[in-house]
């Protein structure tokens, strides 16, 4: 069994997990027309060995989250609490520290790593605290090296929280910009909101079909609200 296996549970994620596992190299992420990384296999070099299904979401049997559900939850939050951790890592230093137990219980973290080498990011299977360390590495090379932050905010058109940042290229977060200047109120993109993963992905792929020029407007608002109201009747 391999990651062409039509029985799956759920949509691929492109996180690469399956492709940094494989032994046999087998599997390599390719951007689609859609603008989304995706696995691909060479069954030549596939050896069969299953290991790319039992890292991959897709063949979890995980019941959705549903909010609907857990009313009484407003928020879970945490932080490392030591400074050292908080100032060298992103959101709150959990994902480092929870990386570094399960470390110590055998198991292996996905992560992305900067190459020096071919100067580019790359998806790896993290097996100890010597490759938390490259990801760490990675991070910071992303906001406070020339090339990092050239490729964060105007290659990529992100906006990064920090003094080196430049002007990002991106048009959304221009416009987002000015509109905050002129006195509207910026709403999260909260998804803790939302109704569930289903309903998440579903507008994800309408808006990216209309970014792409493939797909409508008038997409986007019924995968939002008729989409919203198939997932409110189903709680209900």
């Amino acid at each position: 069994m391999n990651i062409v296996s039509k029985d799956i549970l759920h949509p691929c994620t492109s996180c690469g997990g399956c492709a940094a596992v494989c032994p046999a190299n087998a599997i390599v992420m390719v951007l689609n027309e859609q603008g989304f990384y995706r696995p691909v296999l060479d069954v030549d070099k596939c050896v069969d060995c299953s290991l790319c299904t039992k890292v991959c979401y897709k063949y979890d049997d995980v019941k959705p989250y549903n909010i609907a559900e857990h009313k009484e939850i407003l928020m879970l939050a945490c932080q490392a609490r030591d400074n050292a951790t908080l100032n060298t890592t992103t959101s709150g230093g959990i994902a480092y520290l929870l990386a570094k137990a399960l470390y110590r219980q055998g198991y292996k973290c996905i992560g992305v790593v900067y190459d020096t080498l071919d100067d580019s990011a790359k998806h790896v299977c993290a097996a100890d605290e010597k490759d938390i360390q490259a990801t760490l590495d990675f991070m910071n090379w992303c906001v406070t090296s020339d090339d990092g932050v050239k490729a964060m905010c105007k290659d990529m058109g992100f906006t990064i929280p920090f003094k080196t940042a430049v002007a990002p290229t991106n048009v959304f977060v221009k416009q987002d910009a000015e509109y905050t200047e002129a006195g509207l109120t910026p709403v999260s993109w909260n998804f803790t909101t939302m109704p569930s993963e289903e309903w998440k992905n579903g507008l994800g792929t309408a808006l990216t079909l209309y970014a792409a020029g493939s797909g409508s407007w008038d997409d986007v608002v019924s995968a939002f609200v008729d989409n919203w109201a198939t997932e409110k009747a189903l709680s209900e």
